[in-house]
This record gives C-alpha cells, structure tokens and sequence, in this order.
C-alpha cells in the first residue's frame, strides 16, 4: 500500500485500521464494545472513534492487545497475519464472515 499522502488515503487507512481493531475486538469474544471498553479501562467514547477510523488507537491500546490476546500491531494496521497464533486467524476470519458484524 502506497504511504499515505493526502487526507482521502489517510481517512481511508484509519478506517481500514477502525475494522481491523474492531474486528480484533469481535475475534476475542466481544461482540459490544462498550463491555469491552469497560472490562479494559478504556473510554467507551474514544474505542468508538478507533474504532470507526476517527482517530489513531493510542499505542498503549495496541500493547495491550498483544499482550492479552496475541493481536499484532502488524495486524491492526497493515492486516498481515503472519505473525498471529492459528486460533486468532481462525477467530479473525470468523468474525469477517459473521455479517452481523458488519
């Protein structure tokens, strides 16, 4: 993917970004996201603006999925899976395909 040059790519990476971390979210058992933001300690507010491509997650977000769930940064924002144990691929996919989803 070519680097992002004017506001049109960069609004559509961040969107690209927003699926991947809500997808991550539905992959690991959260189908809600404010259930989610308030098991983690996160703004029910600012997950829904990473998660709608608004605005960047904040990198201690990213960690965090990592450490807890084996989500990679590769992952979230470029969508490469190489690095990402089989049972999260397989979760990952499945949330893709649910088009209650979507």
């Amino acid at each position: 993917m070519p680097v992002a040059a004017d506001g049109m790519e960069v609004a559509l990476l961040k969107r690209e970004i927003g699926r991947h971390l809500r997808l991550a979210r539905e992959s690991i058992g959260f189908p809600i996201a404010a259930q989610f933001a308030r098991e983690h300690g996160i703004a029910s507010d600012k997950l829904n603006h990473w998660e709608r491509g608004k605005h960047l997650p904040d990198v201690l977000y990213v960690l965090m999925l990592w450490r807890h769930y084996r989500i990679t940064a590769d992952w979230i924002y470029l969508g490469e899976t190489a690095q990402l144990p089989f049972a999260v691929i397989e979760r990952l996919r499945a949330s893709e395909k649910n088009p209650a989803t979507k």
